[in-house]
């Protein structure tokens, strides 16, 4: 004879009805079947697992724990041998059959298996005030294995991703949703999977504009031992807030000098990507656009040390010409005519950058920046190494004839008036 409670619980799962809904009627019927019941009943249905014969009853791998679950309660009872023939090969099933992304330990109780079947079921139903209930409980519990909590913020991400950000569940999805993330972190953070994690909780709070948090995710998930590739979505977040701040007028461009806090995360960025990577596809571009985020806002030492490495990336680029001309500028607003002087003779002498024309102009920099030098230090043999240099500027020549009498230097004062 059958057991009339196991009939009814397989009817309702063959009329295609969930078997959480059973259940429910179950214990509408006055049927009890708590916790407490289901963790003793644990033991009794391992001891009972043999090799499946067949599966029976169709059930789905979306219900398999809470039959488990149900029929691990039946069990406790005293069933005639052919209904536990019937329960154990049900039970075997479950245990057999692999659940997607999960990896099930034999030590969770049926109580857990239950309640994370019954959260996922109702996350991915989009049932939002009863999947966050039992969301929060299970992180609470704290004993979820790595992928059983793998494949519930897998599920509550995805509802994150539905719901209208209008919504007001909005906020409470995204807040039990970190509550997951911060769990997995703290429990597998040096697990291999750490760097995705990170990365994809990133995603969701850049598509949610919680752009700070998605910032610190993406660096963090980026770098460390497991780390993936998700660096440059963090360079794509903080050049985004960087364009939207001098378009509101947050932070004009002309705001110089120093960088803000953006500005130097969009750095940082770029230079986490760089470091991780050296031989980056795309490594000038990102070298030239930390040089000019660093170059607007009158940070010219720093600016220049990006745009050399760009222009040592590939010194026939565009970007390493337009480099070549703000390292001039750069120098020229830092009033550093040393190196102003240095860089525009080095441009003047490679014949492979720039014209005949961008040479010509360079040695003329390169001239002017050399006087204001020597203007500066007063040095009469930086006056002569600069006439020996740059030619006979008439200017020049007087001033270094004046200065060399000056110091008593008649002879040279005379062989350079005679040259003249």
């Amino acid at each position: 004879m059958h057991d009339p409670i196991l009939e009814e619980v397989f009817s309702a799962i063959e009329d295609g009805s969930p078997l959480a809904e059973a259940v429910e009627s179950l214990l509408e019927d006055g049927l009890a079947v708590d916790d407490a019941e289901l963790d003793a009943a644990t033991e009794a249905v391992m001891d009972k697992l043999t090799a499946p014969t067949r599966r029976r009853y169709g059930i789905t791998l979306a219900i398999l724990p809470l039959a488990a679950a149900l029929i691990g309660w039946v069990m406790v009872a005293d069933q005639p041998d052919e209904e536990a023939q019937v329960a154990e090969a049900v039970a075997v099933s479950v245990a057999a059959s692999p659940i997607p992304h999960s990896s099930r330990p034999a030590s969770a109780t049926m109580a857990q298996l239950a309640d994370t079947a019954r959260c996922l079921e109702a996350l991915r139903a989009g049932q939002i005030d009863g999947g966050l209930v039992l969301f929060e409980q299970l992180v609470e519990d704290g004993d979820l294995e790595d992928e059983a909590l793998r494949d519930l913020i897998s599920a509550l991400h995805d509802l994150a991703l539905q719901t209208p950000s209008e919504d007001p569940a909005q906020e409470d999805i995204l807040q039990t949703l970190s509550l997951g993330y911060e769990a997995w972190f703290d429990a597998f953070g040096d697990a291999p999977g750490a760097g995705s994690m990170h990365c994809a909780y990133g995603e969701l709070l850049h598509k949610t504009q919680r752009l700070d948090e998605a910032y610190h995710q993406y660096s963090t998930g980026s770098r460390g031992q497991h780390a993936s590739p998700c660096g440059g979505s963090a360079i794509v977040v903080a050049e985004s807030v960087v364009r939207r701040q001098v378009e509101d007028g947050s932070q004009p461009l002309d705001s110089a000098p120093g960088a803000t806090v953006w500005e130097e995360n969009l750095v940082a960025a770029v230079d986490q990507v760089l470091t991780l990577d050296p031989e980056h596809p795309d490594g000038t571009g990102l070298a030239y656009k930390a040089g000019f985020t660093l170059y607007a806002t009158g940070e010219h030492e720093r600016a220049i040390a990006w745009f050399q490495d760009a222009i040592v990336r590939d010194p026939f680029s565009e970007e390493a010409q337009r480099a070549s001309h703000l390292i001039l500028d750069s120098y020229a607003q830092r009033e550093d005519w040393e190196g102003l002087e240095e860089w525009a003779l080095a441009y003047h002498a490679d014949e492979e950058v720039g014209d005949a024309e961008d040479r010509a102009q360079a040695l003329s920099i390169a001239s002017r920046a050399g006087q204001a030098a020597r203007m500066r230090d007063g040095s009469v043999d930086g006056w002569l190494e600069w006439l020996d240099r740059y030619g006979d500027d008439p200017e020049a020549v007087e001033r270094v004839i004046a200065t060399l009498r000056a110091e008593n230097r008649d002879a040279e004062a005379d062989a350079l008036e005679d040259a003249r």
